[in-house]
């Protein structure tokens, strides 16, 4: 009679939670973790965590949906009772309620965006309007202020800083030169003074 071969028993496979959970023991003993079993921890931490995040949002405590809201429990009940929203028990799942809110929205879309009277809609469209005619304006003396550049009647503001320093000092130096001449000579250097000051002022230059 032939005799049978013998069967060496498999070991069962362990799972990965169970060799994380055996890691995360070898972790807290101040063992090092190779790559796989640091890979184990953090798979099995993040799955705990979006495990306690999935509870936490099926059964939200009325309180802290409160808060969340920023709603206090009279006007939460309120809506639960006004619009059928599932938000009235002590627990709130949070994900059926933002489901129902999003789906009152879309069931009175139409409603909502006709919720201005003309009175209220034709102050906005004149708001638009005004808005619209000043970037128009300040887009336009922009053009009128790089046309100018481009054909060359614009001054630099930075030279026109310097020039205009040169000249201050320069008619400093005249005025007290003729103040040394005479008292006459002075006064109708002031006089040009103020006269170029005033063709300056108007934009009328006679020079």
């Amino acid at each position: 009679m032939a005799k049978r071969k013998a069967t060496t028993k498999r070991k069962p496979v362990e799972s990965r939670e169970a060799k994380a959970l055996r890691a995360k023991l070898a972790q807290i003993n101040g063992e090092s973790l190779n790559r796989q079993q640091q890979r184990d921890v953090a798979w099995y931490d993040k799955t705990q965590a979006d495990e306690a995040i999935a509870n936490w949002c099926s059964a939200v405590p009325k309180g802290d949906y409160c808060r969340l809201s920023g709603r206090q429990h009279k006007l939460v009940d309120d809506a639960a009772r006004l619009y059928g929203l599932p938000i009235g028990e002590s627990t709130i799942d949070l994900r059926i309620a933002i489901t129902a809110l999003h789906d009152l929205i879309a069931a009175n879309a139409n409603r909502i965006r006709g919720s201005l009277d003309s009175g209220d809609r034709d102050e906005l469209e004149a708001e638009k309007l005004r808005q619209q005619i000043a970037k128009l304006g300040t887009e336009v003396e922009r053009l009128q202020i790089s046309l100018a550049k481009d054909r060359g009647d614009a001054i630099p503001r930075q030279d026109l800083r310097q020039a205009l320093v040169a000249i201050s000092a320069a008619m400093r130096e005249y005025g007290r030169a003729f103040a040394r001449i005479s008292p006459e000579a002075r006064d109708l250097w002031n006089d040009t003074c103020n006269a170029i000051a005033d063709e300056i002022e108007t934009g009328r230059l006679k020079w």
